[in-house]
């Protein structure tokens, strides 16, 4: 009786552990023969750049790669790298890709990640990211079309409200 009491016990605390973990992050990787560009979305939703530079080995686990910390916009610390596409208003004041004054008067915008598309194209790869507010209706998508023989990534930004 007593072991049973214990292993229930020991199950219940690896349970609570699991559940208390980070929630998983989803990672983009554009790559060309010599270069990773790799972003995050992290669990708010948001996109977050954690690497460009030299090519990484397939392998290579991305989780490895360091954040910094940062106060987050409902005031807690977490640890993320920059937002690749930030907008005006929330709390990243690193020069905003995006200033928006809605109809409301409210200069805040925050960009979430509605979902991503890879698909081959003559020459290379074209990676699309879908984000959207979630307050107002801004969408923007993030075209990567990389080359990867000759080591160049191509990117712009469609906005549409």
């Amino acid at each position: 009786m007593k072991k049973a009491i214990v292993l229930t016990l020991l199950m219940l605390a690896c349970i609570a552990c699991f559940a208390s973990s980070e929630p998983l992050r989803k990672e983009i990787r554009i790559s060309t023969d010599r270069v990773d560009l790799i972003l995050e979305v992290a669990p708010d939703q948001r996109l977050y750049q954690l690497y460009l530079g030299e090519r990484l080995s397939d392998t290579f686990n991305v989780g490895l790669l360091s954040r910094p910390e940062y106060i987050s916009g409902n005031g807690t610390l977490e640890k993320r790298a920059r937002e690749v596409y930030s907008c005006s208003g929330n709390e990243d004041y690193f020069e905003p890709a995006l200033g928006i004054v809605h109809a409301d008067g409210n200069r805040t915008s925050y960009l979430l990640f509605q979902g991503v598309e890879q698909r081959a194209i003559e020459g290379g790869e074209e990676t699309v990211i879908h984000l959207a507010d979630n307050q107002y209706p801004v969408k923007v998508d993030l075209h990567y079309v990389t080359y990867p023989k000759e080591n160049i990534i191509k990117t712009w930004s469609v906005i549409s409200h």
